[in-house]
């Protein structure tokens, strides 16, 4: 199997101790998307019952979704998420398919993913409780402190507005920074869930470029 995270065994093992339960995704080239930008996607959840039956998730079910249905361009399921993602970052249309031509590993390599709640859901439309999202932060911030990304996509304005925290920088109420240890800033953008929207092209790539000229754009009308 294709090296899915450049990450070492002793990150892995301080993550899981830090109270993170599925280890984020890694890229094997993570810091080059658009050549130059290290970006993590984040999502809100698992889900643990498919077929009727409820699941144990492994530790590492983040990467094995990765690898397996969106580097493997899994034909079963809807797995309008991903492809959705993968049309907002690219910008290019689907294929017959369902998938981006040029999505799949070249475009997985250079990213990184991590969903932030380290509590499984049963089922999607059953919600995160303040309690699970409360308890996610300090896990996510391990991540984030760990992979130091420079641009953050965050997928869902409940996750945006129940769970994130702690901001230290603002320039629109969907455009916010953490602070990493080293100093830099770690600036997200929340847009809709891809599962139900198609984001902005447009104001991802503004993102990636300047969060100021992204602030811009959102500021003269929704484009997400």
């Amino acid at each position: 199997m294709h090296a899915i995270t450049n990450f070492s065994h002793d990150l892995d093992v301080q993550l899981l101790s830090s109270g993170v339960k599925f280890l984020p995704w890694v890229g094997a080239r993570y810091g080059s998307f658009c050549g130059r930008c290290s970006f993590l996607i984040l999502g809100e959840s698992h889900y643990s019952k498919w077929d009727g039956e409820d699941h144990q998730l492994p530790k590492l079910f983040t990467r094995t979704c990765i690898e397996e249905d969106v580097c493997g361009r899994c034909s079963d399921g809807d797995h309008r998420f991903w492809k959705n993602l993968e049309r907002a970052l690219l910008g290019k249309e689907r294929a017959d398919s369902g998938w981006c031509a040029d999505g799949g590993r070249p475009l997985w390599d250079q990213l990184a993913f991590y969903n932030f709640l380290t509590q499984a859901l049963s089922v999607p439309g059953h919600r995160p409780t303040k309690l699970q999202f409360r308890d996610s932060q300090a896990p996510f911030e391990s991540v984030l402190q760990a992979l130091r990304p420079q641009r953050v996509l965050v997928c869902g304005k409940d996750l945006w507005n129940r769970g994130m925290g702690r901001t230290v920088a603002h320039l629109h109420d969907d455009i916010q920074a953490y602070t990493l240890r080293e100093g830099s800033h770690a600036w997200c953008l929340s847009v809709r869930h891809p599962s139900r929207w198609l984001p902005s092209h447009e104001l991802i790539s503004a993102f990636i470029d300047n969060p100021e000229r992204a602030a811009n754009l959102l500021r003269n009308g929704p484009r997400d």
